[in-house]
């Protein structure tokens, strides 16, 4: 089910503050957070342009586990735009969220039996990568930020909170 975190607009080269958090472990009420990853920040004119394994797009990859890449990872954040209604690439075994950035929205079928509407920039679906999911552009094309980690290794949460200083997305 798609969720709203009731933040301002947000567009894609002015994104909030990112932080994550890795946590191990497979199930949710009991995870244990683990040392803090540490990133080097760069800027988006190096970040690794990725190729949609369905061949309909590409993705800009902020972030992968250290050591991994496209065919084996443990997590990765990455932001894509989508200019056309399709099936999503198959990553089984990973657990997906999805965060509309950009754009008029998008409703995500899976294996014909849920679904999920992002109107709003910041709302987010979170689905299994297995899942047969097929997005449907709403009005035009929109831009997503993704986070993708391994189930039964890693999982990841999305909290958003804002005040008048600062706005703050966690994943």
């Amino acid at each position: 089910m798609s969720q709203t975190a009731n933040p301002p607009s947000v567009a894609a080269d002015s994104f909030p503050r990112l932080s994550l958090s890795v946590r191990e472990g497979s199930d949710r009420g009991a995870l244990h957070v683990r040392e803090p990853v540490v990133f080097n920040i760069i800027s988006p004119d190096r970040f690794k342009q990725i190729p949609w394994k369905n061949g309909q797009g590409v993705t800009s990859e902020l972030a992968i586990s250290e050591g991994d890449d496209i065919a084996e990872f443990t997590w990765r954040i990455s932001i894509a735009k989508v200019d056309k209604d399709g099936a999503f690439s198959d990553f089984s075994g990973l657990h997906r969220t999805l965060v509309l950035l950009e754009g008029r929205g998008l409703e995500l079928c899976h294996d014909d039996t849920s679904f999920d509407r992002l109107q709003r920039p910041l709302d987010y679906a979170e689905f299994d990568g297995a899942s047969r999911t097929v997005g449907t552009l709403i009005s035009g094309p929109i831009t997503d930020f993704n986070v993708m980690s391994r189930a039964g290794r890693m999982s990841a949460c999305l909290l958003y909170t804002s005040d008048a200083a600062d706005d703050l997305l966690c994943v």
